[in-house]
């Protein structure tokens, strides 16, 4: 009965310093913002290696206790100044903690370059950025892609205010444009309507990568274009909403040029979950040069309606991966009241006049984009997973051609576009 009693004894010794040794190893640490409030998300490296990112609380917990002694402990955040400090884990106490200060001199972050974030000052290449800002303004005076980025990115030619891109080259070269990464363009058979596949609304921002590059395939000898679309802000509530209601005329020979805009947008993140939800439609009236006269209607944006429809769902796994989800759908289509009246080069200019063009309406019928992106930070060791599978499914439809020179009219020809992808990117 003693032995059972001293041996009992000693396994509860051998226990209480085995658990006491576990304590020891732990460690832990929080970051928050100069409010003491915790930041989600923030990314936590140890001597240059990615380890992964704190949780909705702030805190995170290294699954196994550094060898090193001491280490350097670097935390980073989007919008915050980055900290490093170096830790004795001998007489560090815990949890460790990290207190990040609100900066605007950061670098604004570049995610189309090579398929990864990087700080715009690290990319060898000419980079062009349009942030929400610019666009929201920019889209108070034309809600056409065409006309807001030739307003805004250097070396990427002026908009002809019509429904079409054509000669709108990127420092003369033709330009590949991506919607958070997924091909629009058709350089096979390019309709020249690949500027004008999303409404600017549901855009963060626009990244433009001056130069060839073959990282997204073929049709970029000029650059790239990327939309990146909407994301909730990290302190973002359950639910908000932005509405807008517009109208547009001209306010002398104002007859037919009345045109109107609608739009919703609805966003936010509870617990692991984030969202943002976006419908618009939008009308273009008569469109006529300062003496009142209709301007010609050839691929033009006269009586042109648009509509969009956004959903983007994001959900954090834990604090290292997350699951996004989004779909577009896109719809722009001429319904002509007028028809052009070919003017003679040098003398008269080409105007609209009262007409119905045969045929189908031109413009783009249907726009389709979906993808999933499964994105994990310590995949092993250093290195980093995103993984993503897209679709898109995409009409251009022509203008009615009733008799012309080339090799086909009269008729009406359209372009069916169809492309699926899966890319796998490891960054160590």
């Amino acid at each position: 009965m003693k032995n059972r009693t001293c041996y009992t004894m000693f396994s509860s010794g051998i226990l209480l310093l085995l658990s006491a040794q576990l304590n020891a190893q732990e460690l832990s640490l929080i970051v928050k913002d100069s409010d003491n409030k915790p930041l989600s998300q923030a990314n936590i490296k140890v001597d240059g290696k990615n380890v992964g990112y704190s949780n909705q609380l702030g805190q995170f917990i290294f699954a196994k206790r550094p060898l090193n002694n001491p280490i350097q402990l670097r935390v980073s955040y989007t919008g915050f100044s980055t900290v490093e400090k170096m830790v004795n884990l001998d007489t560090v106490q815990q949890p460790l903690l990290f207190q990040l200060n609100s900066t605007q001199l950061l670098d604004e972050i570049i995610v189309t370059a090579g398929r990864k974030a990087e700080n715009i000052s690290t990319v060898p290449s000419s980079v062009s950025i349009l942030t929400t800002k610019e666009i929201e303004a920019q889209s108070q005076i034309s809600t056409n892609l065409s006309t807001i980025l030739g307003n805004t990115i250097p070396g990427l030619g002026t908009s002809t205010n019509k429904a079409t891109n054509s000669g709108q080259t990127l420092r003369g070269r033709s330009v590949l444009v991506l919607i958070d990464g997924i091909p629009q363009s058709t350089p096979l058979m390019n309709g020249q309507r690949d500027l004008r596949t999303i409404d600017p609304s549901v855009i963060e921002r626009v990244e433009v990568i001056k130069g060839a590059t073959s990282i997204y395939g073929n049709g970029s000898a000029g650059g790239i274009i990327n939309y990146i679309t909407r994301n909730p802000s990290k302190d973002a509530a359950a639910i908000q909403g932005i509405t807008s209601l517009r109208t547009t005329f001209n306010p002398v020979h104002s007859a037919g040029t009345m045109g109107y805009r609608i739009g919703q947008t609805l966003y936010g993140q509870k617990n692991r979950w984030n969202y943002t939800v976006s419908g618009s439609a939008d009308y273009v009236g008569l469109q006529r040069d300062g003496d009142g006269v209709p301007l010609g209607q050839t691929d033009g944006l006269s009586n042109t309606y648009q509509y969009n429809a956004f959903l983007k769902a994001g959900y954090r796994i834990d604090s290292s991966s997350n699951i996004t989800a989004v779909y577009n759908f896109y719809r722009s289509n001429q319904h002509n009241r007028y028809i052009s009246q070919t003017g003679v080069y040098g003398q008269t200019p080409t105007i609209g006049v009262k007409g119905d063009d045969p045929g189908k309406p031109a413009g783009t019928p249907y726009n389709h984009n979906a993808m999933l992106t499964y994105t994990k930070s310590n995949l092993f060791a250093s290195t980093s997973l995103t993984a993503s599978a897209y679709y898109n499914t995409f009409r251009s439809m022509n203008r009615y051609v009733e008799k012309a020179s080339a090799w086909y009219g009269p008729g009406q020809t359209q372009i069916n576009s169809e492309k699926k992808g899966l890319r796998v990117n490891l960054n160590t």
